[in-house]
Formats: structure tokens, C-alpha cells, sequence
């Protein structure tokens, strides 16, 4: 059976928890590193090297990559998780919608939920909703907040675990948050040429990715990447 990467950040940082209970751990050191995952099109800052899980869905044709980061004193998990699937999501309303059940299912997946806020927002000008809500991991109390951001049709879920009277919480969540970037997807274009006479269009596609079924005719040409990534003319 196949476990998502939400379920093994939560095993993680409970097996941890536990752990904290039982022994003294020297600090980690006060900065963050940071990481970048050129076919991702992201870099983003973690305190602590950063594991990596991937989960499927097989019935669904989607994926998701995940990189999850844990401090061990004080404890706290830094996550982002990154949604792959064909089936895009670009309307302003389906968007409102979509990020409002990604909230609610993340919610209502953890144990003794109290929702603090959710506020649509925008992250490096994209539709977003920021969360923070009060839950426990192994009958211990702790705060979830995040962020999650719409790319290309996807979502990106920023996620920071830590414990209820843990001191620099907003400090470490600002500098995760803002270390977050997208950029550009490294690649060489493809020898082939996508061509539309009667648009005047041509171009070369890059490298490896599938040319993908149209659903709007304003919309004559849409490429798909390994990772999920698109371009569309």
C-alpha cells in the first residue's frame, strides 16, 4: 500500500517528538541553506538538509514530490510539497475553490483540528491561501501553518510544523516563505519544430516534453514537462 509523503512528514516528526521526550539534543544551527531543484523550477531555503519522497497516484496519473526538512531542538518540520497532474486548474473560481478543499482535506486529515485562519493571498503574484491551524501528533500539540500557491495549473504547498510555545516561529517561517522562488527549468530545446501556418506561429518545444490535448481554441499549442511543468501559446 502506498503511503503520500503528508502521511510520512507526519510519522517523521512524530517519531521525533517521541524521541525529544526521552533525550537532550544539541540545537541546529540558526540558518537556513539553500536548496535547488532545477527540474522542479524551484529553490527554496530549509534549516537542515532536506529528504526527498515522492507518492503516485496511480489511478489518477498524478504525483507528487515532496522535500521535508526536520529540526530536532527546538522541534519543527519545514515541508514543500509539490503537486503533479494532468488535470490543470486556471479559473479564478475553480482556483477559490480548489485551494479552499486543499485546506479542508489537509484539516480534516489530522487528529483534534482547531483552524486558526485561512486568507487568500499572493505569493510572487500568484493565487494563494494562507493556513494556521492547532492540531496534535501523538496526543502532542502543535501548530501546522503554511502556504499554498498555484503554478501552472498545480499547487505547492509551503508547510511549517512546530511546537505550540516554540519562540521563533514567525521569525523561520518569514525566512522560509520568502526564500522561495521559482525559476527557470533547466533543459535544451527539442530538434523538432511546432509549426501553425495559419497562426504564423513556429517554435521549438524543449527537450522531452509531450505535446498535450487542447481544451480552448485561444490556446493552439500546450507542452507538458516530466515534472508537470507547461508551456502554452
Amino acid at each position: 500500500m502506498a503511503i503520500s509523503s503528508a502521511k510520512i512528514s507526519v510519522i517523521i516528526l512524530a517519531t521525533l517528538l517521541c524521541l525529544t521526550n526521552m533525550h537532550s539534543y544539541a540545537s541546529e544551527p540558526d540558518h537556513f541553506r539553500k536548496y535547488v531543484y532545477p527540474l522542479e523550477g524551484i529553490e527554496v531555503s530549509f534549516p537542515s538538509k532536506p529528504l526527498e519522497f515522492r507518492s503516485e497516484n496511480k489511478a489518477g496519473n498524478s504525483y507528487s514530490n515532496s522535500y521535508q526538512a526536520v529540526v530536532i531542538n527546538p522541534i519543527s518540520q519545514y515541508s514543500v510539497f509539490i503537486q503533479h497532474s494532468p488535470d490543470k486548474v486556471f479559473s479564478d473560481e475553480s482556483i477559490a475553490a480548489y485551494l479552499d478543499g486543499v485546506i479542508r482535506g489537509l484539516i480534516s486529515g489530522s487528529d483534534d483540528p482547531v483552524l486558526h485562519f485561512t486568507k487568500s493571498i499572493r505569493l510572487l503574484r500568484l493565487p494563494a491561501i494562507e493556513y494556521q491551524y492547532a492540531h496534535t501528533i501523538n496526543d502532542i500539540p502543535v501548530i501546522g501553518r503554511g502556504i499554498v500557491v498555484m503554478v501552472d495549473g498545480n499547487h505547492i504547498r509551503l508547510s511549517q510544523i512546530h511546537a505550540e510555545n516554540e519562540q521563533d516561529a514567525d521569525k523561520n517561517f518569514t525566512k522560509f516563505v520568502t526564500s522561495f522562488k521559482l525559476t527557470p527549468i533547466e533543459g535544451k530545446l527539442s530538434t523538432g519544430r511546432y509549426e501553425d501556418k495559419s497562426r504564423g506561429i513556429s517554435f521549438s518545444p524543449p527537450h522531452g516534453w509531450e505535446q498535450r490535448p487542447i481544451k480552448y481554441a485561444q490556446i493552439p499549442a500546450l507542452f507538458r514537462s516530466p515534472t508537470g511543468h507547461i508551456v502554452q501559446i
